[in-house]
């Protein structure tokens, strides 16, 4: 069936999520005027990989927040989540790279683009602005008020009015955008930007494997 929605993930996929952007969470802190060390940093930062591990189904704030205390071993003040979020929003790089630019407004003329994110939309529509590639999509699409990736509702969720056939995920992880895709009946490619060693699939369905965005260009 043709393909008539592309679904991207947005970290690593659109706009790459680097290592110095965890002094969004310093900043926070600081912001507060709350001591803390490196390790308190490191605790948010791993309270993080904690909550995207899929412990809870939906992202809330109240939740975060509770993993952050529980990781830290103490509470926060409880406008802490609404300011970490707000740092998190302005982590972009100072421009994105070109291929990607081509790449977007090739596909925007030829299928509808959307993003499928998992984390917070306001803070991931404000980085796609500052990027300036908000214009391409229409619409962003994340997990607080359905289950987040590999859910099946999260796909379902992101085809929008088009049939799950006509739809194709582009992403970075296996696990979640390739594997997710693929149990609810989706096309996927793979964006494997540093050529990590892919394992067998539990989902044996075949799929395409790209190392830049620019590639979709010559593929669709």
């Amino acid at each position: 069936m043709e393909i008539k929605r592309i679904i991207f993930d947005l970290d690593n996929t659109l706009i790459d999520w680097k290592s110095e952007y965890s002094s969004a969470i310093a900043k926070t802190f600081e912001q507060l005027n709350i001591k803390y060390t490196k390790q308190d940093v490191e605790a948010i930062d791993n309270a993080i990989l904690i909550y995207e591990s899929g412990i809870f189904l939906t992202y809330k704030k109240e939740d975060m927040q509770k993993t952050f205390e529980k990781e830290l071993g103490h509470t926060l003040p409880k406008e802490f989540i609404d300011i970490c979020l707000k740092n998190f929003a302005e982590c972009v790089p100072e421009q994105i790279e070109l291929n990607t630019i081509k790449t977007l407004e090739y596909l925007k003329e030829k299928y509808d683009l959307v993003v499928l994110t998992n984390w917070f939309k306001k803070g991931q529509v404000e980085r796609l602005r500052k990027t300036n590639i908000l214009k391409f999509f229409t619409e962003v699409y994340a997990p607080e008020d359905f289950p987040m990736k590999p859910n099946k509702k999260s796909f379902n969720m992101s085809r929008g009015k088009f049939k799950i056939e006509e739809c194709l995920m582009v992403g970075d992880d296996i696990k979640i955008d390739i594997e997710g895709a693929l149990d609810a009946g989706m096309k996927a490619i793979y964006l494997n930007k540093r050529n990590n060693q892919v394992l067998t699939l539990s989902n044996k369905n075949f799929i395409k494997t790209i190392h830049n965005l620019s590639e979709l260009m010559f593929m669709l």
